[in-house]
């Protein structure tokens, strides 16, 4: 009986000895597990801080140590609103200390292209594209971290790229203003009439330059917009002038697709205060949009009016090809054309209606659609007049 029980007492010691063995094993890869990961995380190139729910800081990596300049020994344990601070173009701080209020409005990608900065320790700035994310454990969020980077390089090419393009396309206008003027002249017969294959070929040489002139206006356009250097000078602007001259330059087409134009500007609204550059471009944008992607023998309408709240909202209707219910979100990014549209017309550029929009955010405006493919497309703008 006393050898039973002992052969049971030295099967439990054995037992728990094992178990030992294999938890020191276990604890061992964990620690270098959790070593490897610690490394992996200082290794990263961009910086890199964890904060938990509380919003303090936990980690920080050492790009993070020498982007901010701050050491890690002073940011752990500190709030991290208190350490990093975000600013705006203008040297403007962003968001208050309640930004993390509501943790949804932090998960996000902010990009370096949204212009902003990260203040150093010392006071001085970079720009910064960042990325922030939560930490989820069994279905809870635990913390959030944020991964960011200096794109100051990028910044810097991307204002040289700008510079040379707006140059180039500000030495590009007078050339292209002298072809516009003297060919258009001749199709009108100042310096003799023409026979039909000559006027063929003037009209052809007429369309290829207003084309090459609405490239370089965009290009000029987006130049100015990514160096923000556009500049809102309001004058007294009168709209009737203005729609029956945008109308002018597209005669030709509206009467070869037989477009039925109807326009309507509340009574008090003929002349208002507005930048000319900004409006001329969106009533240009719009309209002639509207041209190009309606069916033949249709009516496109053009209204603008005046709200009690001193808005001014301008609104364009036309029946034709419409906009893809798929490809609606995507409609002010730059560059980018309906699929169906790519099919009839190819010699769009994807930039007037980012060009609008962006515009539009200069003087607190807004732009919007309603859009049924192969039915009809209407536009919605909304100026704030006071800030306009």
């Amino acid at each position: 009986m006393m050898q039973q029980t002992n052969n049971n007492y030295q099967n439990i010691i054995s037992q728990l000895q094992q178990e030992n063995t294999e938890l020191k094993k276990k604890v061992a890869e964990l620690e270098t597990d959790v070593t490897t990961d610690e490394a992996i995380l200082q290794a990263i190139g961009d910086g890199l801080v964890v904060v938990d729910m509380d919003k303090t800081i936990v980690m920080v990596n050492a790009a993070f140590e020498r982007l901010l300049g701050w050491n890690a020994n002073e940011v752990l344990g500190k709030k991290f609103t208190d350490i990093i601070i975000k600013q705006n173009d203008k040297g403007e701080i962003v968001e208050s200390k309640q930004r993390f209020k509501k943790i949804d409005s932090f998960i996000a990608h902010q990009g370096g292209y949204l212009n902003y900065y990260y203040v150093r320790k010392n006071g001085t700035r970079f720009p910064v594209d960042l990325t922030t994310s939560p930490i989820v454990m069994n279905g809870e969020q635990i913390g959030i971290v944020q991964i960011f980077s200096d794109i100051t390089e990028e910044k810097e090419i991307e204002k040289s790229k700008n510079q040379f393009v707006s140059l180039a396309s500000h030495q590009l206008r007078t050339p292209l203003s002298s072809i516009n003027w003297y060919s258009e002249s001749m199709y009108e017969g100042d310096v003799g009439q023409l026979n039909q294959d000559q006027a063929t070929y003037i009209n052809e040489i007429i369309h290829a330059s207003r084309r090459m002139t609405n490239i370089v206006n965009s290009l000029i356009n987006i130049s100015r917009l990514e160096m923000n250097t556009i500049e809102v000078k309001p004058i007294d602007l009168d709209l009737q002038k203005l729609i029956v001259s945008i109308l002018n330059k597209f005669k030709s087409e509206i009467k070869k697709r037989k477009l039925k134009i109807i326009w309507q500007i509340q009574p008090g609204l003929e002349v208002i205060s507005m930048d000319k550059n900004i409006t001329q471009t969106i009533l240009n944008t719009l309209i002639s949009n509207s041209i190009k992607y309606s069916f033949p023998k249709t009516e496109i309408k053009i209204q603008i009016f005046k709200d009690n709240s001193k808005n001014l909202y301008l609104q364009i209707n036309n029946a034709g090809f419409g906009i893809p219910e798929d490809e609606q979100n995507k409609i002010f990014t730059k560059l980018f054309r309906a699929s169906n549209i790519k099919k009839v017309d190819t010699d769009g550029t994807g930039v007037g209606l980012y060009i609008a929009k962006e515009m539009l955010k200069l003087i607190k405006g807004e732009i919007w659609f309603e859009s049924i493919e192969n039915k009809e497309t209407t536009f919605y703008v909304k100026i704030p007049l006071e800030k306009s």
